[in-house]
């Protein structure tokens, strides 16, 4: 979803004009199209037998991505992300929705609203903390109207929430980690727990580089890494 929305807002002249990394999606942007659909088929096959049970949330969070920046009747100069406020609440929710309640609704043996308050423990300030990464990123672009949280408290106090959310998230899971290693229950998997701690930690020790020394690159690889490192550490934790 979110690479069919930058493959259509680059063949807009003035979005791509505003921003390098949609002139980068324009110049590739028959790539981006064929790697969106083959993602869109692959997921659709997968989630295909449980079609009736996740339906509802699949059409909550395609409806939310595709108003996300197309115009709206009651926005008409670019959907829901053009609604100050609602560019970090939107971002959040829809990795909420498939990331957290479309498993648990498939997992009918797990009791849901425990599942969502477990995992909302952990993903909810994860897909915070990469959202306001995105954010400082895109001061230079995004419009005062917005009023994204780096605009409002500033970019050096949104970096030390950051690292807060991290922090945090690096703490339940060692605790829990190493308390299932103390119980030690049968089909448990404690280090799971510990590794992504761990790779959360890591990730709050490079927020916390300096501005000088902090380039394009390191942001870039820093906001799209967390979202990979956290579950690579619990998937190889998971396996010892």
């Amino acid at each position: 979803m979110y690479l069919l929305l930058r493959w259509s807002a680059a063949r807009t002249v003035l979005d791509r004009t505003d921003q390098e990394a949609l002139s980068w999606v324009f110049e590739r942007q028959r790539l981006a199209l064929l790697v969106a659909l083959i993602a869109a088929m692959l997921g659709i096959a997968l989630l295909w037998p449980k079609r009736l049970l996740v339906w509802p949330v699949i059409a909550v969070a395609v409806t939310l991505g595709a108003t996300y920046t197309r115009s709206l009747p009651f926005v008409p100069w670019g959907g829901l992300r053009a609604v100050p406020g609602l560019k970090l609440p939107v971002i959040v929710g829809c990795w909420m929705l498939v990331t957290v309640v479309m498993p648990f609704l498939i997992a009918k043996e797990v009791d849901l609203i425990t599942g969502l308050i477990d995992a909302g423990l952990v993903q909810l300030p994860l897909y915070l903390a990469n959202a306001l990464l995105f954010d400082i990123r895109d001061l230079a672009t995004d419009d005062p109207s917005l009023r994204t949280i780096p605009q409002v408290i500033g970019a050096r106090w949104t970096r030390v929430l950051i690292v807060l959310l991290l922090v945090y998230i690096g703490m339940i899971l060692l605790v829990r980690g190493f308390m299932d290693i103390e119980a030690d229950v049968d089909g448990a998997t404690p280090w799971a727990d510990v590794f992504a701690g761990c790779g959360s930690l890591l990730a709050a020790c490079f927020t916390l580089i300096p501005a000088p020394k902090r380039s394009d690159v390191l942001h870039e690889t820093l906001a799209d890494g967390i979202l990979l490192l956290i579950p690579a550490l619990y998937l190889i934790g998971s396996l010892l």
